[in-house]
């Protein structure tokens, strides 16, 4: 905005003259989803769009030639704010969309990001090179399209650059050999994209109506649906190769963005201590850095490295790479269980003993063929210390890590898994069509009672933590806010920076004394809804508990080992603050978070605070960003940790300190508890009202609902119901209980009231 008042540019005034010219009806779609039926939907889109003037206008058109010769064959480098290192090639193309039934980027794309055996991703990954290879069409005009590649490369990929994008582009050889751009490949796509939208996933009325409209611009009506969900109809290997025939090395433009461009330029001007890595990444030298007028960012453009271009270009091919074999997770029994009971009933408690608690359903509502498993294994080892915290991270990634290959297959069939740790040991959950699922879970478990630590991928991914541990520092202010009130108030909580110091000492070694101590002695408490049996479900545990038993001799814990996550109980009639500085000294953003304990979980006090929130937070989102405009993140909300509830603020500024976002917050909880206390009748009834409405609203598809079901069991709290019973509490609530609630929560004077406060302080 203040570039054109500069020079002299009225920006209101433009935008009202390109309204004026472009603004026509021919050149719109729109998409109507709702309830009615469509003769109402049809009136309703008449009497809301009609008006809109049409000048017939034709659609702008712009030139193919989007990169002339000299913007071709280039490499970009670029300094990031955070500890990354990344490489992209991108490939100007021709639009796809006259050939959305044959779809030839999808071919491409999908054999380029494959991460199984025979990979660009998988040959890489085996040197140490990258850690994660996606690739795909995105973005573009009418007239060009663009094809990318991104990698996150490694500490020792970050030196071999070169050799990264040179497997990349062999790969790309190895499809424009004969047979490579096959049928069966083709079909099975094909197959996967159909399976994909017919069992698709209930979506969002907003995110339906928005791809709707976007995709009425560019394709018929007849293929609408399928287009838009990228399900390709015809086989055509001549508009394959035409794509194909873009990605060379010639025309693509490479971003390598990292750090350790700028340390070099440091290093060679003598102004930072040298560093120890070699002087010139992948044998360049070092680059004279030039900073772009936004936002400072350092970058310098070259053309390609000539001895990169000759290895890339020499004809030979890299051994290791070939295409996938036939997908073995691909479903061909989707068949629904019986359901015993109501439809829509709650989860049964189906194993409960010494070794595992496990709840389960045969949930048939959504009326797919899937199911959700959850598998938390608990262990009185995994938090002991900040090492042995950091043990249990390395493990969930190396996990993952070793069972990328055989398990990206599964990924692409409809299935999905996830290995997380937390502060009472690990979890796995999966998800996907249920035929196929316990294969997927068996691998997994398989390899975590087998699991053994490889050096080579121990570097690779003890790296890759410890970068994580450090982009903590380069986390948004309100980021850290919330980061630092988590440790404030969980009764047992290690400090990033110890896990920092942890990450430098870890060896192969040490995690391998640890891994004992960790699967000793072991609790297991799962969730498996779905389409999914009992029998199925009690075979599953079973399965679990003697394949621990049979790799790591596991066995059940001792009585008062049990989860015991707490949170710590603030004291009452006064303020905790918490107040320092960001740990990013460049950024100018100052955050406060402010909480007021509510207390653990109660179906009444639950329903008082969630009624307050509802009729408060339209009023702190009005006062605090919009008239006193504060800054662009601002936030009233109920909170919840380990059941304990309480009702937060949170603000991020650059315009004013941390303490004035603070007093804000203060200043407007004094007149809330002013007008809750006088509130009308008519309001209270309406707050009642709405969030009725949005509490009692159903989960749209079956991991909403095992999200919904699995806190409830995470916290301990266990109401399967909690909705309809809040409910139930909230119609017998009056004015007056609203307002004592208010005033008792929040309120300073009523000597209960428990409030933290977190600031951090800006540059």
């Amino acid at each position: 905005m203040t570039t054109p008042t500069k020079n002299g540019i009225d920006v209101r005034a433009a935008v009202a003259d390109w309204h004026a010219k472009y603004y026509s009806a021919n050149l719109m779609t729109a998409a109507v989803y709702g309830k009615h039926t469509l003769d109402e939907l049809q009136q309703l889109a008449v009497g809301c769009f009609s008006p809109v003037a049409t000048q017939d206008l034709k659609a702008p058109e712009f030139p193919a030639n989007v990169y002339g010769d000299k913007h071709l064959g280039i490499l970009t480098r670029v300094v990031p704010v955070k500890e990354s290192h990344t490489l992209d090639i991108q490939w100007d193309i021709p639009p796809t969309e006259p050939h959305y039934r044959k779809a030839p980027t999808n071919y491409l794309s999908h054999l380029l990001g494959h991460e199984g055996s025979g990979s660009a991703f998988a040959l890489l990954k085996a040197r140490g090179l990258v850690t994660s290879l996606s690739a795909g069409e995105g973005g573009g005009l009418s007239s060009r399209g663009f094809f990318g590649v991104r990698v996150e490369l490694t500490e020792e990929g970050n030196q071999r650059v070169g050799e990264v994008a040179e497997v990349i582009f062999k790969y790309l050889d190895l499809l424009r050999q004969p047979g490579a751009i096959s049928e069966q490949i083709y079909t099975e796509l094909t197959g996967l994209q159909e399976l994909r939208f017919n069992w698709r996933d209930k979506l969002p009325p907003y995110s339906v109506t928005t791809s709707l409209a976007g995709a009425m611009a560019h394709y018929p009506d007849r293929d609408l649906l399928l287009a838009m969900y990228h399900v390709p109809q015809e086989f055509d290997p001549a508009c394959i190769k035409e794509y194909l025939d873009h990605l060379t090395p010639h025309r693509a433009r490479l971003t390598w963005a990292t750090r350790a461009h700028d340390q070099q330029q440091q290093q060679q001007n003598g102004t930072t201590t040298p560093i120890t890595k070699p002087a010139a990444l992948d044998n360049l030298p070092p680059c004279d850095l030039t900073s772009e007028p936004i936002y400072g960012t350092k970058y310098n453009v070259t053309p390609i490295p000539e001895p990169w271009m000759k290895h890339w270009t020499n004809g030979v091919a890299v051994p290791g790479l070939h295409l996938p074999s036939a997908n073995p997770f691909v479903p061909d029994d989707l068949s629904m269980k019986a359901v015993m009971g109501d439809k829509e009933g709650l989860p049964d408690l189906l194993v409960q003993g010494s070794a595992a608690r496990v709840w389960q359903r045969t949930d048939l509502r959504f009326e797919s063929p899937k199911a959700t498993i959850v598998l938390d294994f608990q262990s009185p080892a995994a938090y002991a210390s900040p090492e042995s915290a950091v043990c249990c991270r390395l493990l969930v990634k190396l996990l993952a890590d070793y069972l990328n290959e055989v398990a990206y297959p599964a990924e692409l069939a409809g299935l999905s898994y996830s290995i997380s740790n937390h502060l009472a040991g690990f979890q796995v959950s999966c998800q996907g069509y249920s035929q196929k699922l316990p294969v997927l879970l068996d691998l997994i478990l398989d390899d975590l009672a087998n699991f053994r630590v490889k050096a080579d991928r121990f570097a690779v991914v003890a790296e890759a933590v410890a970068r994580e541990y450090a982009n903590v520092a380069y986390q948004q202010p309100y980021q850290w806010a919330m980061y630092r009130a988590e440790l404030l108030l969980n009764y047992k909580r290690w400090m990033i920076d110890q896990y920092q110091k942890v990450i430098t000492q870890l060896t192969p070694e040490s995690l391998t004394a640890q891994m004992p101590r960790l699967m000793q002695r072991m609790f297991v408490e799962g969730l498996m809804i779905g389409n999914v049996s009992p029998e199925e479900a009690s075979d599953i545990v079973d399965s679990a508990i003697n394949k621990l038993k049979a790799g790591w001799g596991s066995s059940t814990i001792w009585p008062g080992e049990e989860k015991d996550l707490r949170i710590v109980k603030l004291p009452a009639g006064v303020t905790s603050a918490l107040v320092e500085a960001g740990p990013n000294p460049n950024n100018e953003n100052s955050a406060v978070w402010v909480t007021y304990q509510v207390g653990p979980d109660d179906l009444r006090r639950n329903a008082l605070a969630g009624l307050l929130v509802q009729l408060a937070k339209r009023d702190a989102f009005n006062q605090l960003r919009t008239q006193q405009q504060l800054g662009y993140i601002v936030h009233m909300y109920g909170s919840s940790d380990q059941g304990v509830q309480g009702i937060s603020f949170l603000i991020q500024s650059d315009k004013f300190s941390a303490a004035h976002l603070a007093l804000r917050v203060e200043v407007f909880v004094r007149d809330t508890i002013k007008r809750i206390a006088s509130l009308p009748e008519s309001e209270f009834s309406a707050g009642v009202s709405e969030l009725s409405k949005a509490k009692l609203e159903k989960p749209k598809r079956l991991s909403e609902l095992a999200s919904r079901w699995w806190a409830e069991i995470a916290a301990g709290t266990r109401v399967f119901d909690r909705q309809s019973a809040e409910v139930e509490v909230l119609k017998t609530l009056t004015p007056a209980d609203l307002a004592t609630f208010t005033h008792e929560v929040m309120g300073v004077s009523s000597g209960t009231r428990r409030k933290l406060m977190v600031l951090i302080k800006g540059k």
